[in-house]
């Protein structure tokens, strides 16, 4: 999957090596420029969320006489996104081999990766 989204980001060319004005991008190429910085910035920022839930895990880990919190956390990240791979992909599929795709798929990455950052967030936090 990261293969085929690395030959997309490729794809885009001479416009990867200037950074798009996201604020005013109105060419295909940038809008595709820019929800794929979307997508990247949404996953730095779930990488945050996860280490904090993981660090929560541990500390649920270690005070339990069953610790499974660690290993549980991270069997539902694994299935999250073995979910959210292929359902952007069938999100973006009417528009296959289209200009548009990119876009498509990935603005699908970073709106369910934002979504999952929230959850990993509230199970980091709690309680508070």
């Amino acid at each position: 999957m990261r293969l085929v989204l690395l030959l997309m980001a490729a794809a885009a060319g001479p416009a990867l090596a200037q950074a798009a004005d996201c604020s005013e991008a109105v060419t295909q190429a940038d809008l595709n420029e820019c929800a794929y910085e979307g997508w990247q910035a949404a996953d730095r920022d779930l990488n945050d969320a996860y280490a904090a839930a993981v660090a929560k895990a541990r500390d649920y880990d270690a005070t339990s006489s069953t610790p499974a919190a660690e290993d549980t956390l991270r069997e539902a990240q694994r299935a999250w996104v073995a979910y959210r791979d292929p359902a952007c992909k069938a999100q973006a599929f009417p528009l296959t081999g289209g200009a548009a795709y990119p876009m498509e798929q990935f603005g699908c990455l970073q709106r369910l990766t934002e979504q999952r950052t929230e959850m990993l967030w509230l199970f980091a936090r709690y309680p508070e």
